[in-house]
């Protein structure tokens, strides 16, 4: 046993929420835990420092056990040992070719390996390619995931999707100077392009296609990608972490691989068939052990403090009020749920804010359980004579889950579930515990259920690297304990009628389960269960017995799409019945509620992708100065494949593109010039001819006969009149009879417009753009191209301190700046004016800041909609009303993108809060001044708070 070489053991588990640290020790030859302190995980700004929180809770256990853990340098004297999940689950930006295919299978990647998903785009998301190059500029994602396109089939959207993305230049959450990670899961052909395009940019990582076919999808090779990144950057790119690494014993390992090594221990320990949840702040896993096979699936979009939200909107606002008294308001529910995630390290202090979370974890456990099946096994159906041939060794009335090839299994097979987790831990009973397992996981047939209530798994899954008897037996005797038995018959079950007689041998009692309806023996006893005609327990439709001092909780629901449909928490049993509660809830704020910062500041200004920048270093600017143009759209890529035009079964060798093409790399070609010529007879030549799509640059030809071409953009927004009557010799109003376009027609440079055929002269298009006019008394066409320049404004009020090439400035200045709790809405600029009433709010706010010291709802900010306002200041609003005016849940927290014409700042949260006075104070002192608002926001590692600038 290692304590017999060392006396003490600290370990950690450094989470995305809590610091858990744990010290080990020897007493009468066995280990022991001696003690154990909990702490918030420093990951958020001020303090961003992972080693902050550590030292914090290592100097408090130290204080606890008189044990010297730590020098006064801040060295940990002792050996130490920590998991780590603190970089808030890998958050992944999506790109695949289109919503309804592969962007959805390269999500369920993503999310399957443990992804928080920040954005997803395809080709017919309908997003401007403008608005998703901004989108990825702020988002910061850890690990970048493309796809797109069956093996053999189209890559110019593929292409096209790289090249937005390629313009963007992304940065990473944390080390900005590191190289993003990219996995490539798409079509086998565009490879090299990606390559090309992406590989000098990104840490490039190409796998097997996600949908090799239209009737084939193959995830797990990108899974398994996704989930080796995630293994590694979720922990490496923590901040504070590289210097936590120098303390370690042996190396620190992911926290849900902590408790994947310990599970394992006791699942072969125990023979059994095991489903293990760890339900967290950020993220929620599921490990099952069945038939000899582990699985595991990270939900990192589900959990407790930071994604809490997520789960109200995944699962729905009536789901989590199913399970909740009936005095409960909805908008009550609401605002708690949302400020948890806004104020993720709030532990709730009351009854009803208890219930609350335990109603949303059911929700989060369901949802994540149903992720699990999702994506490691699939569901099958047996056909008539394999049914015939395994009518004894399966249930009829359950889903068949295919394990391996020849290998099934079913719900009623598992034996065990262990719950993990703060919420699940920190019970004040069994039943609670109980109630939220049973009504998450719908448990069939006999299942144990054991909660870890301390939560060391992943603390011991780390330890058994140096001791796995040790860690074996820690797990055993001081984390697991029983709650009870839950037994759940299937099949044909209607309600009020008995499915289950149980009788206890002991007490000689009997017990009639009907459809439907619960019993709960506490103490357990000498069970006969005899189930009904049609009613299975497990794969048994015969009578079995159980033996128990445990709880013994009988479910009459059913299961599957006949469920009979009532809650266990209505279901009249005391142990399980609410208590009398009215919904009381202490306001969540975080510790430092006014944020502020004054003196100088630096903002970085970014164009979307290269052009104009307006200004030099050393100009002043104001908040709505233009310092940057991108006066075209961003350039596309058009793909030639000439082997569709001669037909995919003629191929053509690499001599033959050679020798055919008719423009080489370089050359400038017009639309519709022949780029590409092979043999074969046409009705009028002996040759195939392939034309250019557009007016470009030829970049690139393969030998596998791809043609690469990249659009010229010298096209304008500004009109241009062609003397079409001049050029040709004739009277103006006879111009109709000589042209060859017509109003609303697209032209391209040097394209005729018109002609005359007796004198040979055509007149050619000097612009590309739209005919918008044909004048017949002047003689003359105007054309010109609809585009609308994207503009870069300076947001603040400062002076030009760098200009980078085409693309960035850098503005310093003076002022302060304000940051809130949530924002919404881009960025926009105006004067402040501050609001005695809402009623106030009328023509003479136009263009302005408003600010409220008062709550605010819907009808306000459709009235702000209406009367054109530039931002809105307020405390709160009750989350229904936003959800009501915006149409969506606020889901992780990643806002700012919203498609609204103001920017919405809250500086309290969500509820009908009245503000601070601290901020009542500051908003007082700069009336009518000017502000600067962004409403981004961003609820995990790498925080971002919605800001106000006001510059001086």
């Amino acid at each position: 046993m290692i304590l017999n070489q060392f006396k003490h053991i600290l370990i950690t588990d450094i989470g995305s929420t809590t610091t858990k640290a744990v010290l080990v020790g020897s007493e009468n030859d066995a280990g022991h835990f001696l003690d154990e302190t909990n702490i918030p995980t420093t990951v958020e700004k001020p303090c961003e420092d992972v080693k902050i929180g550590l030292l914090t809770a290592v100097r408090l256990l130290q204080k606890k056990t008189k044990v010297r853990l730590v020098s006064e340098e801040g060295k940990i004297v002792i050996p130490y040992l920590t998991t780590s999940s603190a970089g808030g689950g890998l958050q992944i930006l999506v790109f695949g070719l289109s919503a309804v295919d592969t962007g959805k299978l390269a999500n369920m990647t993503a999310y399957g390996a443990g992804g928080v998903i920040l954005k997803t785009f395809t080709i017919d998301d309908l997003v401007p390619d403008v608005t998703k190059m901004r989108l990825i500029q702020e988002l910061h994602p850890d690990l970048i995931l493309m796809a797109g396109g069956i093996d053999g089939g189209a890559i110019a959207g593929v292409v096209r999707l790289a090249e937005i993305l390629s313009l963007s230049e992304p940065t990473p959450k944390f080390h900005q100077s590191e190289r993003i990670p990219l996995v490539f899961a798409g079509n086998v052909d565009a490879r090299r392009f990606i390559t090309e395009v992406l590989g000098e940019k990104f840490e490039l990582h190409i796998v097997e296609n996600i949908r090799p076919s239209l009737t084939e999808t193959n995830v797990k090779p990108a899974q398994r990608k996704v989930h080796e990144l995630f293994m590694k950057n979720v922990m490496e790119r923590a901040p504070g972490y590289a210097g936590i690494k120098k303390w370690v014993t042996t190396d620190i390992i992911p926290t849900p691989v902590g408790v994947e090594n310990i599970l394992s221990l006791y699942a072969e320990k125990v023979n059994q068939n095991i489903l293990m949840v760890d339900i967290g702040g950020a993220t929620t896993d599921i490990f099952t052990y069945i038939k000899g096979e582990y699985q595991r699936t990270v939900s990192a979009n589900i959990g407790m403090s930071y994604s809490i939200s997520n789960i109200l909107a995944d699962a729905g606002i009536e789901r989590i009020m199913a399970n909740l008294p009936e005095n409960f308001s909805e908008r009550d529910v609401r605002n708690y749920i949302v400020n948890k995630t806004l104020n993720p390290t709030y532990v709730p202090i009351s009854d009803a804010e208890k219930i609350v979370e335990q109603a949303v974890a059911i929700q989060g456990l369901s949802l994540a359980l149903k992720h699990h099946w999702e994506m490691n096994f699939s569901t099958i159906r047996l056909g008539f004579w394999k049914r015939l041939k395994h009518r004894r060794n399966f249930n009829p009335y359950e889903q068949i889950f295919q394990i391996k090839e020849d290998e099934v299994f079913q719900i009623c097979d598992i034996n065990l579930i262990i719950g993990a987790g703060g919420i699940l831990s920190h019970v004040d009973n069994k039943e609670e515990a109980m109630w939220m397992l049973v009504e998450g996981f719908k448990p069939s047939g006999i299942t144990r259920l054991v909660i870890d209530y301390f939560f060391k798994s992943p603390h011991l899954g780390v330890l058994a690297r140096l001791d796995s008897q040790l860690a074996l037996n820690l797990f055993e005797k001081e984390c697991l304990r029983d709650v009870a038995f839950v037994i759940a018959p299937v099949g044909k079950i209607v309600p009020g009628k008995v499915a289950l007689t149980i009788v206890d041998k002991t007490t000689s009692k009997s017990y009639s389960l009907n459809g439907g309806a619960f019993l709960y023996l506490k103490e357990g006893g000498d069970l006969e269960l005899i189930p009904a005609k049609k009613i299975f327990l497990g794969r048994s439709r015969h009578k079995l017995t159980l033996s128990t001092k445990l709880p013994v909780l009988f479910d009459g629901r059913g299961r599957g799409q006949n469920m009979i449909n009532k809650e266990l928490a209505k279901s009249g049993i005391p142990e399980f019945s609410f208590k009398k509660t009215d919904f009381v809830t202490r306001v969540q704020t975080r510790e430092k509620k006014l944020e502020l910062f004054s003196g100088e500041y630096r903002i970085e200004r970014r164009l979307p992708y290269e052009g104009e920048i307006l200004v030099k270093e050393g100009d002043e600017v104001l908040p709505e100065m233009v310092v940057g143009k991108n006066r075209f759209a961003a350039p596309k890529i058009y793909i030639v494949d000439v082997h569709r035009l001669v037909g995919y079964d003629r191929k053509l060798t690499e001599q033959e593109i050679l020798e055919g093409m008719l423009a080489k790399v370089g050359d400038e070609v017009k639309i519709g010039q022949r780029i590409f010529r092979a043999k074969g007879k046409t009705f009028l030549e002996d040759y195939f001819y392939c034309y250019s799509p557009v007016r470009g640059r030829i970049t690139q030809i393969e030998k596998s006969g791809m043609i690469i071409l990249r659009e010229i953009q010298d096209y304008d927004d500004k009109p241009v009149t062609i003397e079409v009557s001049k050029q040709l010799g004739i009277r103006p109003k006879d111009i109709i009879r000589y042209l060859e376009k017509k109003v609303g027609d697209f032209v391209e440079r040097d394209m005729t417009i018109a002609k005359d055929l007796r004198t040979l002269t055509f007149v050619k298009s000097p612009a590309t753009g739209v005919v918008k006019e044909i004048n017949r008394k002047e003689g003359t066409v105007i054309v010109q191209y609809d585009i609308k320049p994207i503009l870069l404004k300076a947001f603040v009020k400062g002076k030009v301190t760098k200009v980078e090439d085409t693309r960035k400035v850098e503005i310093t200045g003076r002022g302060m700046m304000f940051y809130g709790v949530i924002g919404f809405g881009s960025e926009n600029s105006g004067e402040i004016a501050l609001l005695n009433e809402m009623e106030d709010l009328d023509d003479s706010s136009k263009n302005k800041v408003v600010v409220t010291y008062k709550p605010i709802n819907d009808k306000f900010l459709t009235k702000a909609d209406i009367l054109g306002i530039a931002g809105i200041i307020a405390p709160s609003i009750e989350n229904k009303d936003w959800v009501g005016f915006y149409g969506q849940e606020i889901g992780v927290a990643l806002t700012g993108d919203e498609d609204i014409s103001f920017v919405l700042i809250l500086t309290e949260g969500f509820g009908k809060i009245e503000m601070d006075e601290a901020c009542r104070k500051f908003f007082t002192e700069v009336n009518g001044k000017i502000a600067s608002l962004s409403g981004r926001t961003q609820i995990r590692a790498g925080v971002t708070r919605p800001t106000v600038i006001v510059s001086e």
